[in-house]
This record gives structure tokens, sequence and C-alpha cells, in this order.
């Protein structure tokens, strides 16, 4: 595997995951003493379900994205969530001991910071208002599931891919002078059906019709929201229709 630990430097405070950026900075110092730094290329599994829990992680550069692979034969898998920097991912599995359930895959070079587990939660006995963050983020996370879950029941196949565009506009996007998105990823059509849940072929055929209707632009792997706010309201993010909004 393509990784080393020879990258130089700490993890700083200042672009660390926002649960860590509270902590004084002796506090801080004293977390980096449990730190260990890895790069990943792009391309590579950082652990899979069943692998054993070593520590949580640290998104420090790069684009890592968890992926549940249901059963053969089953439906298609589902990607559960984008991670961009700064981003702390696998603290779930930290408090439950359990080993890995997810796939955690990287999208472009990556550097990553470990903590280990028995170090870490340490850590956190003696840091209790780290501890109250930590579940904090959790919670969110487990709400946000829960709003995605009913989402995938309810919502159509167009709201569904539109929500997943706004997404990655606003998390992976570049904003251009012309009021467009460029998305700062390269994504296969079947990888981002599975952030949606559909088949490759229903991203396809509504990338397409998008395209006729001036809403996106695609070349290879990479997307263009050429009208974002016209996707905000195809997604229902949006009461009211934009005036570019096709009849």
């Amino acid at each position: 595997m393509a990784r080393t630990e020879a990258w130089g430097g700490r993890c700083q405070q200042t672009c660390c995951t926002p649960v860590f950026q509270e902590l004084t900075e002796e506090e801080f110092q004293e977390l980096t003493q449990l730190m260990h730094p890895v790069e990943y290329a792009k391309g590579e599994r950082i652990f899979q379900p069943g692998s054993p829990v070593f520590g949580c992680y640290v998104l420090c550069q790069g684009a890592v994205r968890l992926v549940q692979q249901p059963p053969k034969g089953k439906r298609p898998r589902q990607v559960v969530r984008l991670l961009r920097r700064p981003a702390l991912f696998g603290e779930t599995s930290l408090f439950t001991g359990d080993s890995h359930w997810v796939f955690a895959e990287t999208l472009t070079p990556t550097r990553l910071i470990i903590l280990p587990r028995k170090a870490f939660l340490e850590y956190l006995q003696t840091h209790p208002a780290l501890m109250v963050r930590l579940l904090e983020k959790l919670a969110r996370e487990v709400k946000t599931m829960q709003a995605k879950l009913l989402e995938m029941t309810y919502a159509g196949a167009e709201e569904r891919l539109a929500g997943v565009l706004v997404q990655l506009g606003e998390e992976f996007g570049q904003p251009l002078s012309d009021g467009s998105v460029d998305i700062q990823l390269e994504l296969l059509r079947s990888e981002l059906g599975e952030l949606a849940g559909l088949s490759a072929e229903t991203t396809i055929r509504l990338l397409r019709q998008w395209a006729e209707r001036g809403l996106v632009q695609t070349k290879g792997r990479r997307i263009r929201l050429l009208d974002p706010e016209n996707l905000r309201w195809i997604a229902g993010f949006a009461e009211q229709a934009p005036a570019s909004a096709s009849p």
C-alpha cells in the first residue's frame, strides 16, 4: 500500500476538525502526542467491514467516502457519507469496540491522522468537555442519517439526484463568475448513483435530460452545475421555483 509515516509536521489546531478547535493550546499539544500521520494514494481503502478498530481518523487533506456494501445480490451499494477536510470519522466504532461496518475509500490523495483507540479514550476521560462535543457530533450525524432514510423512502429519483448535486456543489464546488459551480471531484456515474441510491442507468438518463435543459454540463467524470438554483428547487430545498425553471 502506497502510504508513509514520514509526513512532516503535526496537525495544526486551526485546520483540524472543529471538534478539537476549542481545546486550549496545552490540551491540543497533549493530543498531538497521540497522533500518527498516514498518507494514502487515490483509490485506496482505509478500512473495510469486519476489520478491527484501531482508532478514529482525522481527515487533514483530500476526500474520503464511507460506503455500505449490501449482501450479494441485493440492492446496489450505498455511499453513507462523503468527507472532506477537516473531518473526524470512525468514532462510532471507537466507542462500541465493534469492527467497522462500512468501507472507507479515498477519492483523492489523502492525508490522515490516526488517534489510537485506547489512548484517545483515556484522553477523553480526562477532558469531559471534548467528550461532550464528540457526543454532540454523533447526535447530529444520527439526525442526518434519519433524514437521509426518509429521503430515500419518499423522494423521487430527480429530487434525490438533484439533492446530491447541490450537496456536492456546496461541499466540493468551485463557484465561477457566471454563477455556475464546478464540482471539484471526479465521479463515475455509478458512484454518483450510489450517493443518491439510484442505478447508473437512471443517473445517466437524468444527467442527459438536465444537460439538454441547461442545468448541468458533464465532461468525463466532472460535472458543472450551470443552474444551481433550479437544481435546489428540484431537490426541494427551495419553496419557490426560480425564474430559470423550465415549465
